[in-house]
């Protein structure tokens, strides 16, 4: 008796909600489907967007892929109103999912077939009240297993690991940097593939004149020049997850984020960002907030702005009696303008007199500005509520007749390991289950054969 199991496929789904607040209000400004709210998401390793299309009788939305596919990629998106307004659900607002045909995705911008909430053979008028409305939406990723069956397996990439070797040994260098005494070798060709910045510096028309083989960095610490570095050659920081003290990680997190913008490191840029505003409270948003301001991160700035306007009372007092916070008021007036306006959009019960430093005159004309320009009614969120992956199996049992008849008892199994999503499985086909009722049956029982690291 043999039995083997093999991998026929990968599902991969994850749950989103999408919010529209003043959603009435934003339809009667939808012209056609050149109007949209647009939510990024990425799903099994692919980026994707969820399109909320602006048909003023009947919106819907529909799957559109950012990436490249090398293999079968196939995906559904389905759609359930979760909120609205309860007195209008009918059998034209089904509460059931409605989902597109399964799509066969390549290209980048390839897009599915557009779901409606609404089916275009019912009433109109169906939402012309409504204030808010939530979506809860599924992509579900079908795709083909890594491997085939009998194929050698092939490695996980290690090309970052080879450029950080390349690195730490300096060998065949082309280009040496000097940062406060301590010199670095590296390669230009790397640094440029990486950088818009360095790709200027180096390789311009210009050539005769970027032919330097040593370049002076200024203003910037040894240890974050090192850890740049190392970043563009193995696209990681490992000292940024560091359990070290947090002061000093966050200090360190903040230059790193000030050399990203400067380097044009994009994807270091995010990565400080989201360092930075996780560890964020009242005692240092202030001058983070400030620090986004001079660099250009407008998504940091907006989770620091959130964190002030949005909490307590007794929040904004704390941050309000902070070095930082009067330092920004001091040195950055057109921020406290902002701040203003958002606690003024938020209707918050704090006034003007419980942000200080700023004249009885600028707190005049703030809130004028803000009276004469209210800020837009319309807004939309996106939040990732959960994710499932599913691993399909096939297992085939030969002489299965004769091992139904010599395994007699429950204890006796079939036994088929795998791995899901990182995690080491069992499958237990038991081809005779006795029950307590003396029946006799076929059972599967999955087994979890690792440590979990979360529910």
């Amino acid at each position: 008796m043999n039995h083997t199991i093999t991998q026929t496929g990968v599902v991969v789904t994850s749950v989103l909600q999408i919010k529209i607040e003043g959603f009435s209000i934003a339809k009667a400004n939808m012209k056609d489907y050149t109007d949209s709210f647009k939510s990024t998401c990425n799903i099994d390793g692919y980026d994707w967007e969820i399109r909320f299309l602006g048909d003023r009788d009947h919106p819907g939305l529909e799957l559109v892929f950012l990436g490249e596919s090398r293999t079968n990629l196939m995906a559904v998106l389905s759609v359930k109103v979760v909120t609205g307004d309860p007195r209008r659900y009918d059998e034209s607002l089904p509460l059931k999912e409605n989902k597109t045909m399964p799509k066969a995705f390549h290209r980048r911008l390839d897009r599915s077939l557009p779901i409606y909430i609404v089916p275009r053979d019912k009433e109109d008028g169906y939402f012309e009240t409504c204030s808010t409305l939530t979506l809860e939406c599924s992509v579900t990723v079908f795709r083909e297993p890594a491997q085939a069956e009998g194929a050698m397996p092939v490695p996980s990439s290690n090309l970052t690991q080879h450029l950080g070797e390349l690195l730490r040994s300096q060998a065949v260098g082309d280009v040496v940097f000097s940062v406060i005494g301590e010199s670095f070798a590296a390669h230009k060709s790397v640094l440029a593939a990486r950088s818009p910045v360095f790709m200027a510096e180096f390789f311009t028309e210009r050539k005769e004149e970027n032919s330097s083989q040593r370049v002076e960095v200024q203003d910037m610490d040894v240890t974050v020049f090192k850890a740049m570095l190392g970043f563009i050659y193995t696209d990681a920081v490992p000292e940024l997850d560091e359990k070290s003290e947090a002061a000093a990680t966050m200090a360190f997190a903040e230059k790193m984020l000030v050399a990203a913008v400067r380097y044009g490191l994009d994807r270091l840029k995010v990565m400080c960002e989201r360092k930075l505003a996780l560890a964020m409270d009242a005692s240092t948003v202030a001058s983070m907030l400030s620090l986004a301001a001079q660099q250009n991160c407008s998504w940091l700035k907006a989770q620091c702005v959130e964190f002030i306007t949005g909490g307590s009372q007794e929040n904004l007092d704390t941050v309000s009696a902070t070095e930082g916070y009067r330092h920004l008021a001091a040195s950055n007036p057109l921020m406290m303008t902002e701040l203003l306006k958002a606690a003024h959009g938020k209707k918050c019960t704090c006034s003007c007199k419980t942000l200080p430093d700023i004249s009885h005159q600028d707190k005049l004309r703030i809130l004028r500005s803000t009276q004469a320009a209210p800020l837009p009614t319309v807004k939309h969120t996106f939040t990732q509520l959960s994710e499932g992956v599913q691993s399909l199996y096939l297992l085939k049992i030969d002489g299965f007749s004769v091992t139904k008849a010599t395994i007699g008892n429950k204890t006796n199994c079939i036994k088929s390991r795998c791995n899901v999503d990182g995690y080491d499985l069992e499958i237990r086909f038991y081809p005779a289950y006795h029950d307590l009722r003396d029946s006799y049956y076929s059972a599967v029982q999955l087994a979890f054969l690792g440590k979990a690291c979360t529910q």
